[in-house]
């Protein structure tokens, strides 16, 4: 089937379980997105796709602790040279840093050695690039007709509202997808031994201290940091909401309730 217009879902590292149940909704939804018109639902640029889910541009959450996803630009370019129909709709979730960036350390933390959280916080807080930078270049890569940029928190059915509105797809809420802290903390001292566990370990792990009290937390901004990432954030948003075509929230949500 050739599509005449391509919507996509560009999914941020922090959003990796809200990608899944989004998919989970598309692909039992194909029947109703080609008889919308829409085409099929695709991870990725697969040729006849009209709703494509994508996971790539931001790449994966180690990105975002270097410099908040340097290569998206030039990977949005590369992705939008490969569609074979203008860009109707991209819609983007996004989160205030002072909660990004822990939840970035924690899911790279849950696979590999990393330096104690307390040591790179001030470093992150001294990046220029945030959210604002990639929407624009995600703007430059796709022209597309509508950016909806949808802040935290942030439902499957707000995600399926907003890229696919001409039909009522069934909704599916996001899975757990951030290891406990107390499990965090065993697994970074396995991995600083030398040890070696396979991501099934690492999932009986959490499992088995999901409800058990839990440490101090291991990725945190100092109330200083926090308050600054948080006004930097509503920064970001007014920027956002200001360049042509750009769409805060569902319904054209208040962008300064967001950074509350």
């Amino acid at each position: 089937m050739t599509v005449s217009m391509h919507h996509l879902f560009i999914a941020p590292p922090v959003f990796d379980t809200l990608a899944t149940a989004v998919a989970r909704s598309l692909a039992q939804g194909q029947g109703d997105l080609v008889g919308a018109g829409l085409g099929r639902a695709a991870l990725g640029p697969v040729e006849g796709a009209g709703v494509i889910i994508d996971q790539a541009i931001f790449g994966r959450a180690g990105a975002g602790l270097k410099g908040f996803f340097p290569l998206a630009g030039a990977r949005a370019k590369a992705f939008a040279g490969l569609l074979r129909a203008p860009v109707g709709r991209i819609v983007v979730p996004v989160m205030p840093l002072d909660q990004a960036w822990p939840m970035m350390w924690r899911q790279q933390a849950g696979r590999k050695v990393m330096p104690d959280f307390d040591r790179i916080g001030p470093k992150l807080c001294r990046f220029k690039r945030g959210w604002a930078h990639v929407v624009a270049e995600l703007i430059e890569a796709f022209a597309p007709q509508e950016m909806i940029v949808l802040p935290a928190p942030v439902s499957s059915a707000q995600v399926l509202g907003a890229l696919v509105p001409e039909v009522g797809l069934q909704s599916f809420a996001p899975a757990r997808g951030v290891f406990p802290d107390r499990a965090l903390a065993m697994l970074q001292g396995l991995y600083r031994q030398g040890g070696q566990v396979s991501p099934q370990e690492a999932a009986r792990l959490a499992a088995q201290h999901a409800n058990a009290p839990q440490t101090a937390p291991l990725a945190a901004f100092s109330e200083l940091e926090r308050a600054d990432l948080r006004r930097r954030f509503a920064a970001e948003m007014e920027q956002m909401a200001a360049m042509p075509g750009v769409r805060i929230g569902l319904d054209g949500l208040d962008f300064a309730s967001a950074a509350q």
